[in-house]
C-alpha cells in the first residue's frame, strides 16, 4: 500500500515537474516569438525614392555606431511591431522604415542628414496637407517635431496624427471597404445621459455614490438642441460644419487622449432636466446651437470651458483640438522650473534656429510666487485667467516659485554677450534692467520660444496683481511671437496691431526653398537685430523716464518756492502725479514673408498691402522693408528701404539683412527722430490691410453710421432671441432679416461659424487672433 502511495507521489512529482518545465519552456517561447518579429529591410539609394514617392513613410536615419541610435533601437522596434501587429499601418496609411547612413552615405548626404538618429516624414505632396516650409528634397514633408519625445507613445502619436492629416477619413474608409476590412474609427457615438454628464462633472457616480473610475481624460462635449426623429438620424447630419468634420475630430481627439460625446439639451423623451442643465451651463444663453464645451473632470473647480465661436473665429478641427489641449493644460496650471524655461527660450542654440518646424512658436505666461507668502486668493485669481488665455493661440499658463528676476537678468546678459560676439556694442545699464524687470512677487512673466527677451508684469501692490483687466491687457499686447510669419490670413491684423505703440512693421522676404543653413543664418541675424533693438528701446525708455522724473522734481521745487496757502493745492496735485512706464512704447513687429508661398511676381496680398509703394515689383527674396505707422493718423504710411551709412541714410543702397543695420535704422527712425532725406523713404496711403481709424471729420463718418446700424441690428437680434421661446418672433425675425440684408450682401456679416466684423473697425487689443493666424513659416489655410 505504501509502495503504491509512493508511486503515486512519484508520478505526481513527475507530472508537476513536467508542467513546470512546459511552463518554463512556454515562458521562454513567448519572448522568442516576440523577438522573432522581422524588421523591414533598410532603405537604400535604389529603394528609398520608390518607397517615399508612393507611400506616407516615417524614416529613421541612423548609424550603427551612434549611442543615441542604440538607445532608440528597441523603442523603434517596439513601435514598428505594435503598429504592424495591430494593423495601424493599414488603418492610418503610414509605414516605418530605416536608412543605415554608414551603408547608404550618399543617400543621407543628399537628404542633408546632419546628426543621428534623425526622424522624418516622407511622402508624395498632397493638396491640403501642410508640410514644413523648409524641406531638403521633393518627398520630404516634415521633420519629427521638437516638442515630441522619442518614446513609443509619442512616436505612435506622431504617426497617427500625420496619417489622419494626410489621409482623409473618407479616403481611409473607402480604402478599407475596397479591401473588405473594418475601419476602426472608435467613433461609436457617445450621447451622454443626465446621470452620465453629472457624474463626469462631479467625478462621483450618481448611481452608486462612489468616485468615478477612469475619469482623468478631458472631454469635448457638443450640446445640441435637435429632436432626433429616429435612432438612425444623427445630430451632426443637420449641421453644415459637424456633418463633415465630427468623425475626423473624434478620431484625432481619440489619438490625443481626449474623449468626445454629445448631449441633447432637448431630449427625445422631453426630459425637462436636460434643458435645466443646459440653462445652468450656458447661463440661459440657449441659442446658436450646437455649442461646444471642454470639460476637465479631475479639476476640483472651474471644470467647464465654453468654446466661443465669435472669439475663436468660428469652428475648425484645428482650433477645437488646440483649444481643448491648451484648456486642459492651462486649467491645471503646472509647475515649471527656470531650467525648463531656459531650454524653451534657448532652443535655437540647440537646433540652430528651428525655422523648419511645422507649428507656431509657443508663448509661456508664468505666474511667479513665493511659497512662504503666497495665499490661496492668489491662486484663486488664476482661475479667472484660464479661459481668456486659452483663447490666445499657442499660449500656455504655468506657475513657479523660482526667482525669475535673477533668471531674467541673466538672459539679458546673454543677449549682450551674443551681440558682443557678433562684433557690436550695446549699452548695458544695470539700473535700466532692474527698472524693466523689478516687480513685487507674486507677478507674471511672458517668455517666447526662441527669444531671450523677457517681459514682466510690473505690479507693486495686491490691487495691481488682482486687476484682471490690467493683466489681460498686458498679455494681449504681448501675444505676438518674436518673429511672425505674415500671411494672407493675418496681414490685416498684423499691420493694424496696436499702431499707437507698435510703430513699425518690419518685413523680411525669405525664400524657403534656399539651403537650410542659409535660412537658419538669416533668421538668426534677423532675430538678433530684434533683440538688439529691444535693448536699445529699453535704454530709451529708461532715459525718458528719468527725464520725466527730473522734470517733475524741478517743477515741484519751483512750486515750493512760488506758492503759499491755498495755492499749495497745485503743488500737492503735481506731487501726486504718477510717472508710469509704458512697456510697449516704441515697439516694432518683426515679420517674414515666404516668397515660395507668395511669389512676388504674382499678384497676392503683398501687392495689396503695399499698394502705392513704387518699388513693389522690385522686391525679391532677401529684401527688407520697414513700414512706419507713426503717421497713420494723418492718413499716410512711410516705407523705408535704404541702409544707414555714416549716421545718414544712404539713398543708393537697399536695406539688406547684415550685421545690425536693420536695428540701427529702427533706432534712428523710432528713437532718435533725426531729420532724414526725402529720398530715403516714400509715403503711401493706407488700404484694406494698412488702415486709418480717424473720426476727426465733422459729422458722422461711414464707420460711425455702420456702428449705429450694427447696434440696431444687435438690439433686434436680442429681441428676437428673448421672444423666440414665447413664439412671438415672426415680426422681429422679419425686421432683423430686412435690416441685416445689406450687411450680408457686403460681406460684413458672417454666418454663425464666423466673426462679425467689417473693414474700418479697430480691433484694439482683443485676443482675436485665431489658431491659423500666427507662427513662423506655416502655411495659411
Amino acid at each position: 500500500m505504501i509502495k503504491r502511495l509512493l508511486n503515486i507521489v512519484f508520478i505526481s512529482l513527475l507530472y508537476a515537474s513536467s508542467r513546470l518545465m512546459k511552463s518554463s519552456v512556454n515562458a521562454v517561447v513567448i519572448p522568442e516569438d516576440k523577438d522573432s518579429f522581422v524588421m523591414p529591410e533598410y532603405l537604400n539609394t535604389d529603394t528609398f525614392y520608390s518607397q517615399v514617392s508612393k507611400k506616407l513613410t516615417i524614416v529613421e536615419f541612423f548609424s550603427p555606431y551612434c549611442s543615441h541610435c542604440k538607445t532608440l533601437a528597441p523603442i523603434w522596434k517596439d513601435v514598428v511591431q505594435t503598429f504592424s501587429e495591430k494593423g495601424m499601418d493599414k488603418e492610418y496609411g503610414i509605414e516605418f522604415k530605416q536608412v543605415d547612413c554608414i551603408q547608404s552615405g550618399d543617400l543621407c548626404s543628399d537628404e542633408d542628414i546632419g546628426f543621428y538618429p534623425y526622424i522624418r516624414l516622407y511622402g508624395p505632396e498632397k493638396d491640403g496637407f501642410d508640410k514644413d516650409a523648409l524641406v531638403v528634397s521633393k518627398y520630404h514633408l516634415k521633420d519629427y517635431p521638437s516638442d515630441f519625445k522619442r518614446t513609443k507613445d509619442d512616436i505612435i502619436k506622431f504617426a497617427k496624427l500625420e496619417g489622419l492629416k494626410y489621409n482623409s477619413i473618407e479616403e481611409m474608409v473607402s480604402e478599407a471597404d475596397d479591401q473588405n476590412e473594418e475601419f476602426h474609427t472608435s467613433d461609436e457615438e457617445v450621447s451622454l445621459t443626465n446621470d452620465e454628464l453629472v457624474s463626469i462633472i462631479s467625478d462621483i457616480d450618481v448611481t452608486s455614490g462612489k468616485p468615478m473610475i477612469d475619469n482623468d481624460s478631458p472631454w469635448i462635449i457638443v450640446f445640441t438642441d435637435k429632436h432626433e426623429k429616429s435612432n438612425s438620424v444623427k445630430w451632426w447630419e443637420s449641421d453644415p460644419f459637424f456633418k463633415k468634420n465630427w468623425k475626423p475630430l473624434k478620431k484625432e481627439a481619440d489619438v490625443l487622449g481626449i474623449k468626445t460625446a454629445s448631449y441633447k439639451c432637448k431630449s427625445s423623451n422631453a426630459d425637462e432636466l436636460n434643458e435645466d442643465i443646459c440653462n445652468e451651463i450656458f447661463s440661459d444663453d440657449v441659442s446658436d446651437f450646437p455649442k461646444l464645451v471642454v470639460l476637465t473632470p479631475k479639476k476640483k473647480i472651474n471644470k467647464l470651458f465654453t468654446y466661443d465661436k465669435l472669439d475663436m473665429g468660428g469652428f475648425s478641427n484645428k482650433k477645437i483640438i488646440d483649444f481643448a489641449m491648451r484648456v486642459n493644460h492651462n486649467s491645471y496650471i503646472p509647475e515649471i522650473s527656470s531650467l525648463d524655461i531656459g531650454s524653451f527660450i534657448n532652443q535655437r542654440k540647440i537646433s540652430n534656429e528651428p525655422v523648419a518646424q511645422s507649428r507656431d512658436e509657443k508663448i509661456y505666461v508664468v505666474f511667479q510666487y513665493d511659497a512662504e507668502t503666497v495665499t490661496s486668493e492668489d491662486f484663486d485669481f488664476l482661475e479667472h485667467l484660464i479661459l481668456p488665455l486659452s483663447k490666445i493661440p499657442n499660449l500656455y499658463l504655468f506657475k513657479t516659485s523660482f526667482d525669475l528676476e535673477k533668471f531674467n537678468k541673466r538672459q539679458v546678459e546673454k543677449i549682450v554677450a551674443n551681440i558682443k560676439n557678433e562684433g557690436h556694442q550695446v549699452e548695458y545699464n544695470t539700473n535700466m534692467i532692474t527698472n524693466k524687470l523689478l516687480s513685487q512677487v507674486p507677478t507674471f512673466h511672458i517668455y517666447k520660444e526662441n527669444s531671450m527677451v523677457p517681459s514682466t508684469y510690473r505690479c507693486f501692490s495686491t490691487v495691481d496683481l488682482r486687476d484682471l483687466k490690467a493683466v489681460l491687457n498686458w498679455v494681449y499686447r504681448d501675444t505676438l511671437p518674436s518673429i511672425i510669419e505674415l500671411k494672407d490670413t493675418n496681414a490685416e491684423y498684423i499691420f493694424d496691431f496696436d499702431k499707437k505703440d507698435y510703430e513699425q512693421v518690419v518685413l523680411f522676404f525669405l525664400d524657403s526653398a534656399k539651403n537650410l543653413d542659409e535660412i537658419s543664418q538669416d533668421i538668426h541675424t534677423y532675430r538678433i537685430n530684434y533683440e538688439y533693438y529691444e535693448l536699445e528701446r529699453w535704454n530709451y525708455q529708461y532715459e525718458s523716464l528719468n527725464e520725466k522724473r527730473k522734470s517733475k522734481e524741478d517743477k515741484i521745487n519751483k512750486l515750493k518756492n512760488e506758492v503759499t496757502g491755498s495755492d499749495r493745492r497745485v503743488l500737492f496735485k503735481e506731487m501726486k502725479k504718477e510717472i508710469i512706464l509704458n512697456d510697449f512704447e516704441k515697439r516694432a513687429i518683426f515679420a517674414v514673408v515666404d516668397t515660395r508661398k507668395y511669389p512676388l511676381n504674382e499678384y497676392n496680398f503683398i501687392h495689396e498691402a503695399l499698394n502705392g509703394y513704387s518699388k513693389v515689383d522690385q522686391l525679391k527674396p532677401g529684401s527688407l522693408l520697414v513700414i512706419d505707422n507713426a503717421g497713420y493718423v494723418n492718413e499716410e504710411i512711410t516705407v523705408f528701404d535704404k541702409e544707414l551709412s555714416l549716421d545718414e541714410l544712404d539713398d543708393t543702397q537697399e536695406l539688406k539683412l547684415k550685421e545690425f543695420l536693420l536695428a540701427e535704422l529702427l533706432v534712428r527712425i523710432n528713437l532718435n527722430k533725426k531729420g532724414m532725406s526725402q529720398n530715403a523713404y516714400e509715403t503711401i496711403k493706407p488700404n484694406v490691410y494698412i488702415k486709418v481709424h480717424s473720426l476727426n471729420k465733422k459729422g458722422l463718418s461711414i464707420t460711425t453710421m455702420f456702428g449705429i446700424l450694427m447696434c440696431f441690428v444687435g438690439i433686434i437680434g436680442m429681441l428676437k432671441r428673448n421672444n423666440k421661446a414665447k413664439g412671438k418672433s415672426v415680426i422681429i425675425s422679419l425686421l432683423h432679416a430686412i435690416v441685416s440684408w445689406p450687411f450680408k450682401i457686403l460681406g460684413l456679416f458672417r454666418d454663425h461659424n464666423g466673426k462679425i466684423r467689417f473693414f474700418g473697425r479697430s480691433r484694439k487689443n482683443k485676443a482675436s487672433l485665431t489658431y491659423n493666424e500666427v507662427g513662423l513659416l506655416e502655411k495659411s489655410s
